[in-house]
């Protein structure tokens, strides 16, 4: 695993620590199980796969999106506790 993928997993699984105060493993697509899909919560890195160009900019669009909503689900917290 390279080191910013390494470095990405590590920021969303700490993300979603800080919003909903439950750990995220951080599994290689070849350690997944059915036994770990079982899991209610896991980041999946998934390595060496070719992707076109819409692909690479809906999954762009898909993580701008997590991000907002982990942010905004954040500050709902902070204000309300």
């Amino acid at each position: 695993m390279s080191s910013a993928i390494e470095r990405l997993a590590v920021y969303i699984a700490n993300l979603f620590f800080l919003t909903s105060d439950t750990n995220a493993p951080i599994l290689k697509d070849k350690d997944l199980t059915e036994e770990v899909a079982g899991w209610w919560s896991f980041v999946c890195v998934i390595q060496k796969i070719k992707i076109g160009v819409l692909d690479m900019v809906f999954l762009l669009l898909c993580h701008i999106v997590l991000f907002a909503l982990m942010c905004i689900l954040h500050l709902i917290m902070l204000i309300a506790f």
